[in-house]
């Protein structure tokens, strides 16, 4: 028999006792009914007193084991909460009446996440927004959110610092309207309208109106050379395809060009789509995140990394054409956070010559169409071997993860820190590698296989079984 496994925080192990036994000690069949009803916008509950992280906790322990319902969106969203999640609860219930749920009960809100919201009725939107008037941060992307909503912001929600509404129907009509009413008083500091209408002229109103610390949406670029130097800006998301990399690049180049000196204080750069020239990214003096999504040749990568890699702590880079994983972890020792996405011709050295020390989280993605010795077994052995401190490993369609790579880490290791692991497309891992490897990791919160031809689903069941949630605290997620 299985030992019981220690939990990383008590929180957690109060949350997943509430979450298996919510129906027998919190809440009888016929209040379950009742509290199901439309009419019903009050309730007095057990959980009036909890604290908003312990809240959003227990719903996201109830949504993980697939027990979340509309009920228990009526006990858990209270009036004194400060910080929800809506999100946890989306299919609970109809959209526009969770909407209005919060608007009548959470008058103390400050921050607030609707992504996704699309469903929810005009009105149930433009009454939240007049209604939540202390709120620091909200996020409503792919919702409805529109111009005139912006305008509902400016006028009624003073305090507001953050704001995200990416894939929504903001426009440079509206980011102009609203620079203008806010000027000399406006506390937004965080601006995310990703894929939004916005071409330039809207933006430049308002990065001259306040002093933003981030931003990421189109057009950016489009606005340099600024009129005054965005001293607060620390982090920035670009893309290369809306500016039109590809008929002009020059353009581009001379854009990218300009921000080490529009923007001195970049810590965290994201860049879209596909960029040629990485040259400005070494002469961002405190840059510690670097983010890019289609980068092609490496040698360039190589050169900057050369130059500013001691210095990040945060380095995602994909579709990549060729890159050597030893070197990446030579040029850039004190990274805690790597993702590698290799594309059609990936170079990997055949033993790590150097280990990042400091890693915790770990993602390696390979192209589906990539030889299978892209990334040698023993490079990645010894990589993960030499992570004390990795907490979180994802690897998708790595052919050399496989059971005689984990088996000989778990040899190596007789206890591994590891918190969450995904495997995704990871043909030859099978279950006799998987029930080691939840044994030996203590602190495992979650483990994943996605689309793992040899794992069945006869297995998440023996390791449900082996392992039930609620004396283990450990998930497991199979597709």
């Amino acid at each position: 028999m299985p030992r019981r496994r220690d939990v990383s925080t008590l929180r957690r192990l109060c949350s997943s006792s509430i979450a298996c036994g919510f129906e027998q000690e919190w809440c009888s069949a016929k209040e379950a009914e009742a509290l199901s009803r439309d009419n019903v916008l009050y309730v007095l509950g057990p959980f009036q007193s909890y604290p908003s992280d312990v809240i959003n906790e227990i719903a996201n322990a109830l949504r993980e084991r697939s027990l979340l319902r509309r009920h228990h969106t009526q006990l858990l969203v209270h009036s004194n909460l400060h910080t929800l999640d809506l999100t946890l609860f989306k299919n609970t219930a109809n959209e526009s009446f969770l909407v209005q749920l919060v608007s009548q009960r959470c008058q103390k809100l400050k921050n607030l996440t609707m992504s996704g919201f699309c469903k929810a009725s005009r009105k149930t939107m433009v009454d939240l927004l007049c209604r939540l008037t202390k709120l620091t941060a909200l996020n409503v992307s792919d919702t409805g959110f529109d111009d005139q909503m912006l305008h509902i912001v400016a006028s009624y929600l003073p305090c507001l610092q953050s704001l995200l509404a990416d894939r929504t129907k903001v426009s440079d009509a509206g980011l102009t309207m609203f620079a203008n009413e806010v000027e000399g008083v406006c506390m937004l500091r965080h601006l995310a309208i990703e894929a939004c209408a916005v071409d330039g002229s809207g933006l430049q109103h308002v990065l001259n109106s306040t002093d933003f610390v981030s931003y990421r949406g189109p057009s950016f670029l489009r606005t340099l050379p600024l009129s005054k130097q965005l001293n607060h800006l620390c982090q920035l998301t670009v893309d290369c395809d809306e500016f039109g990399a590809e008929s002009d690049p020059d353009a581009v180049e001379q854009a990218f060009s300009l921000l080490p000196s529009a923007v001195p204080a970049l810590q965290k750069v994201e860049i879209g789509g596909r960029v040629s020239n990485l040259s400005f990214v070494a002469a961002l003096s405190q840059l510690k995140v670097l983010y890019i999504w289609e980068l092609g040749d490496a040698d360039q990568l190589i050169n900057v990394l050369t130059v500013c890699g001691a210095q990040l702590t945060v380095l995602a880079i994909n579709y990549v054409d060729s890159i050597d994983l030893s070197a990446l972890a030579c040029l850039c020792p004190n990274v805690q956070h790597v993702s590698v996405g290799m594309g059609e011709h990936p170079r990997s050295g055949e033993e790590a010559t150097s280990h990042w020390s400091k890693l915790s989280r770990l993602e390696l993605k390979i192209d589906a169409d990539t030889a299978s010795s892209a990334v040698p077994a023993s490079l990645l052995l010894s990589t993960l071997h030499q992570c004390e401190d990795l907490h979180s490993v994802h690897f998708c369609n790595v052919s050399t993860v496989d059971d005689q790579l984990l088996l000989g880490l778990l040899n190596l290791c007789q206890q591994l820190p590891w918190q969450e692991v995904v495997l995704e497309s990871c043909d030859n891992v099978t279950a006799s590698s998987l029930f080691p490897l939840v044994a030996h990791c203590p602190r495992l919160q979650k483990l994943t296989s996605l689309h793992c031809k040899q794992v069945m689903l006869r297995d998440h069941q023996a390791l449900v079984t082996e392992y039930p949630p609620h004396l283990f605290n450990v998930i497991f997620h199979w597709k």
